[in-house]
């Protein structure tokens, strides 16, 4: 897993220890109560709490979010974040949502299942849209992109 971290707090670069923590990152900051931080992992948490957030709780598929997994959108704007399980109660779903400027949206039946206030992409100004790269109406390339190694 690729990390980078950058710390500033008066200005100043300060020393911090960055210990792996099974899956999470615990980061600690010397001497510098004040600081702002700004840590990159190949997983998008900011893009995993908009989905999170959205979903309808609890649900059909139990599914509460803790199984997200995240990948940027090669073709545009955009992080996908999928559920990497495919077997819900016997039956084959995909779930996966694109997150575009703090806005998720679900791109397909069974992820809308799960956060219905969301709105489809068809539903948004195609301008926005269309800096993703993806077909509003179609999942396939979506799909195909974010499950390619699950």
């Amino acid at each position: 897993m690729q990390i980078s971290a950058s710390y500033i707090a008066n200005e100043q670069l300060e020393s911090v220890i960055i210990m792996k923590l099974s899956k999470y990152f615990l980061i600690v900051l010397l001497s510098c109560p004040f600081a702002a931080a700004q840590v990159t992992t190949n997983d998008d948490h900011s893009a995993r709490s908009v989905v999170i957030l959205a979903l309808q709780l609890p649900n059909k598929l139990g599914v509460g979010g803790a199984e997200f997994r995240t990948k940027p959108n090669p073709k545009g704007k955009g992080v996908f974040v999928y559920d990497p399980r495919t077997k819900f109660h016997g039956a084959e779903r995909r779930l996966i949502w694109l997150v575009l400027d703090e806005q998720a949206y679900p791109l397909n039946g069974p992820s809308k299942m799960l956060t219905p206030r969301l709105k489809w992409p068809r539903e948004i100004d195609p301008k926005i849209w269309k800096t993703t790269g993806l077909d509003p109406y179609m999942a396939t390339e979506a799909l195909a992109i974010a499950f390619s190694d699950t």
